[in-house]
């Protein structure tokens, strides 16, 4: 099946790019059957024939394929493939080598096109161009998305509106003084929408949840009562957690109650920002680093406590002193937590700090630095101490 046919400016920019590429000459009857498919806009069966040709081990292959890839030409705009596509071209053929520096011009000329498509108004196009920059580590894509979600720009699939238009037309945080010119409003633009919103779970009321929306209600706890029309997956009900709702524009509410949805579900989870991920990933770390301490002071009570807390107890086992009451100390030095999530879910790795032992009962301090070799199971709660090193222990 043919593509499209080319207008003839499209025609020159292809002839153009092609020329820019390299590809101009002499070629191969392969490389010519795969050049005017791409020519006559036939980039489906352009792409077939380049990944033939790529599959024969032809640089010319993959510059094709890099370049379909980095313009969304018969797939998905692909900055990553791209790349790796060129690294090929180049690792068969030096003569490829300047290929990736014209992709990174591309990916700035998309860069530049994603925020004036912002400026613009443009959400999808923005989301299109921005979640492949963001695929290829673009930190200006990455803030961009951001921007885009917790701003409630984005009309997610499946909504009839977004947050901000319902906030701004209906909802009952920004009524007008006239209620019938509001109650007005309501039936015409809101009553009854299909809205699919991101937000963070506040809790459960009966057969519902109460959700807080970013720019919502000034000081309120939660934004929406959503009805659930089914119960929601275990893994949804955190308070916290950020979740997409799905729901039936019900009710408004007014400055101090929520706006009220009906036939709601939670259909999974929301898009995170990139400052919301560090923060749960802070969360996460400080979790497995807890685990960590709590089974180190478990230790420092029984396997490594000095020799006058094993005299203590001896004495109290034989009736001549009370039992020692120890409080034990462990601190980890922030910098040494290097604990890192492994494949199978759990964290390992070293970390130091110092340990201090003593009792209300004798004037008797034990301090000690450690270096340890920590294990925490997926879940976070567990952890398994492998190797312990002491040193500078001191008893004062």
């Amino acid at each position: 099946m043919r593509g499209p046919t080319l207008t003839r400016g499209a025609r020159l920019a292809v002839a153009a790019l092609l020329v820019g590429a390299g590809l101009a000459g002499c070629f191969e009857d392969a490389e010519e059957r795969a050049l005017d498919a791409y020519r006559a806009g036939d980039y489906a069966l352009a792409r077939e024939r380049a990944n033939a040709l790529a599959e024969a081990g032809q640089a010319r292959g993959f510059e094709l394929i890099a370049l379909m890839a980095a313009q969304g030409l018969g797939g998905p705009l692909d900055f990553v493939g791209a790349r790796q596509a060129a690294d090929r071209a180049a690792a068969i053929d030096a003569s490829y080598a300047d290929l990736r520096m014209r992709l990174d011009a591309r990916i700035e000329t998309v860069r530049q096109e994603a925020a004036r498509a912002f400026a613009d108004g443009r959400y999808g196009r923005v989301r299109q161009l921005a979640t492949a920059l963001d695929k290829a580590g673009d930190a200006d894509a990455t803030r961009l998305l951001d921007s885009l979600y917790a701003g409630h720009y984005l009309r997610l699939p499946g909504s009839d509106m977004t947050w901000r238009t319902f906030r701004d037309l209906c909802s009952g945080a920004t009524r007008l003084a006239d209620e019938r010119i509001d109650e007005a409003r309501f039936t015409a633009d809101c009553a009854g929408r299909h809205v699919v919103w991101d937000g963070t779970l506040v809790g459960r009321t009966g057969d519902g949840v109460t959700i807080r929306m970013d720019a919502g209600r000034p000081g309120a706890r939660f934004d929406l009562a959503v009805a659930l029309a089914q119960a929601p997956r275990a893994e949804l009900i955190k308070p916290g957690r950020k979740v997409r709702v799905t729901a039936t524009v019900a009710a408004p509410g007014d400055i101090r109650h929520p706006d009220r949805l009906t036939d709601g579900a939670l259909s999974g989870e929301a898009y995170v920002t990139l400052a919301e991920r560090g923060k749960r990933d802070a969360r996460k770390v400080e979790k497995v680093v807890v685990a960590c301490r709590k089974r180190l002071e478990s230790l420092f009570r029984g396997t490594y406590a000095p020799d006058w807390v094993q005299e203590l107890e001896a004495r109290n086992e034989a009736g001549q002193a009370p039992p020692p009451y120890l409080f034990v100390l462990v601190a980890i030095d922030p910098e040494s937590e290097q604990l890192h999530h492994q494949a199978d879910g759990t964290w390992r790795g070293q970390v130091t700090g110092f340990a201090s032992v003593q009792t209300a009962r004798v004037a008797t301090v034990t301090t000690s630095d450690f270096r340890a070799e920590c294990v925490v199971d997926a879940s976070g709660r567990s952890a398994e101490i492998k190797t312990v090193a002491l040193s500078n222990q001191r008893t004062e």
